[in-house]
């Protein structure tokens, strides 16, 4: 006994639909994680451009005796400082969306530097040689250390 088969001689249209409605679904939820992973990496470097800002900043105190160098009058596009590696960090930082503010108090000689990441978190790096996350910098009573301010 022999079994006949019917030939099909494709997909229907609605076979069609439902497989691209899934492919759809999928590169949609591909892309969305895609985009957490780009700001975790611009972060990632935003807060690996802090760590360099913070070194620099100890160099200029150690060849001048004095954190005043380190400022910037602009942090916009372009970054305006006076010390052209921090200059160089600044426009670094910009570029993968942070937001850079260094505070220096030059009555004490002090200094704080606050990025906004792209994430919404803060981080803060300090004369006193603190990086810390989640953390601003407190610029109230000549303080200029990062602390817990929202």
């Amino acid at each position: 006994m022999t079994k006949v088969f019917k030939d099909k001689q494709g997909f229907t249209l609605i076979e069609l639909l439902v497989v691209i409605a899934i492919i759809g679904i999928l590169s949609s939820i591909v892309l969305i994680s895609l985009k957490g992973a780009k700001d975790r990496a611009n972060d990632g470097r935003i807060i690996s451009d802090m760590s360099q800002l913070r070194t620099q900043a100890e160099i200029i105190h150690d060849i001048n005796g004095s954190y005043a160098s380190t400022t910037c009058s602009a942090y916009g596009d372009p970054c305006t400082c006076q010390d052209d590696d921090i200059e160089t960090l600044c426009t670094d930082i910009n570029k993968s969306g942070g937001s850079l503010t260094i505070h220096y108090d030059s009555a004490n000689d002090k200094y704080c530097a606050e990025v906004q990441l792209n994430t919404g978190k803060w981080y803060c790096v300090d004369h006193e040689l603190r990086a810390v996350r989640d953390k601003r910098c407190d610029t109230n009573a000549n303080v200029y250390t990062c602390t817990n301010n929202p």
